[in-house]
């Protein structure tokens, strides 16, 4: 067998790896590469776009992985602190905002208002944080006028 083939086969299996990384189909990525060129195949796997998304929903519906209501990154299920910013993540059902009425909490409800994260702000209205007594600047509900969705905004008036 010639060299150049184990190479090609080699490249090949690479570029299947990393478009696996990024969400795409392994086999799917192995099989253009073998027949294109791994060349050809790593450039379409960086033009397009990932599959981060699709792949946090699945991780987190198979119950491997939760995310953290502070920082929003994918922390695994059996975490009590988050390797990301450092917060508790344990307690009732994993959120350790269930049994907190902190600063933290408050920061990360405004921080989801600002970046328009409905899921998360939903997720954090859920839990026994009192929205009426907020310790910052702006009021949750003021905030979410300023910064919110109309959705936000009457999921904040709802829980005052």
């Amino acid at each position: 067998m010639s060299p150049f083939l184990i190479f090609w086969g080699i490249f090949s299996l690479l570029v299947a790896l990393f478009a696996s990384q990024r969400g795409k189909s392994f086999f799917g990525y192995f099989t253009l590469s073998l027949l294109l060129s791994p060349l050809i195949s790593f450039f379409i796997v960086m033009l397009t776009d990932s599959n981060n998304q699709k792949s946090e929903a699945k991780r987190i519906q198979s119950g491997s992985e939760k995310k953290c209501p502070y920082c929003a990154e994918l922390v695994k299920a059996e975490a009590i602190k988050c390797k990301h910013c450092g917060s508790d993540i344990g307690g009732l059902n994993g959120n350790a905002l269930a049994d907190k009425d902190d600063l933290g909490a408050h920061k990360a409800l405004q921080d989801a208002i600002y970046k328009k994260d409905e899921v998360r702000v939903e997720a954090i209205l859920e839990t026994k944080l009192s929205v009426a007594d907020c310790p910052l600047a702006f009021n949750h509900k003021d905030y979410a006028e300023l910064h919110g969705t109309p959705r936000i905004i009457k999921m904040i008036e709802a829980k005052s």
